[in-house]
This record gives structure tokens, sequence and C-alpha cells, in this order.
């Protein structure tokens, strides 16, 4: 979804901003950014996912949700969902909005 707005900026091409889901990666690859967005984002048939660089929260629709720290546990052997419900809850809030 990045590459349109990408593409048209490395065009020249004047568009609205807000027109499009995606957000350019042009100021990323001059370095003139060094986040480009504060969550990943993925959707996948019954599953969606958010990383905001630190946690990963699955929301499986048809198993139990999902929560690791990807900085303790890169290898997501430990769900940590039923410890941090406020955690996993401000994630679904940011899913959400996303959605919007």
């Amino acid at each position: 979804m990045d590459l349109h707005p990408t593409i048209l900026d490395f065009a020249g091409v004047e568009y609205k901003k807000s027109s499009l889901d995606g957000v350019s990666l042009v100021p990323l690859l001059k370095g003139e950014a060094v986040q480009h967005k504060p969550f990943q984002f993925s959707e996948l048939t019954n599953t969606r996912m958010i990383f905001d660089g630190r946690y990963k929260l699955i929301q499986n629709h048809n198993d139990i949700d999902e929560l690791y720290d990807l900085q303790e546990d890169p290898h997501e052997l430990m769900n940590i969902i039923r410890e941090n419900a406020a955690l996993s809850q401000q994630l679904l809030k940011q899913m959400a909005n996303v959605r919007k």
C-alpha cells in the first residue's frame, strides 16, 4: 500500500495524501525519517496482527489471541496476553483505528 504514494513522490506527481491509505517511503529512503509508521499492521483471512516495535498482538478469530514481547522473546515462544490485559486492550484499540 505504500508503493503507490512512494512512486507518485519519486515521479514528482502531486496528490492528496489523505486520499491514499499508504504513506510514501521517500523520506525513509532519503534518510530523513527514522520511523515510517508507529505500528505495523497486517490482516489475513481470520487473523489480524499489530506490532508497535516491541509488542506483537495477534488476534485470531478462530482461536486464542496472542501477545509477544519481541524484545524479550524474539521467537514468540511465550504468549503473555493473560498477564498484560491493559496492553492488549491498548493494541486492540490501535488496531481498530487502523481500520477506520
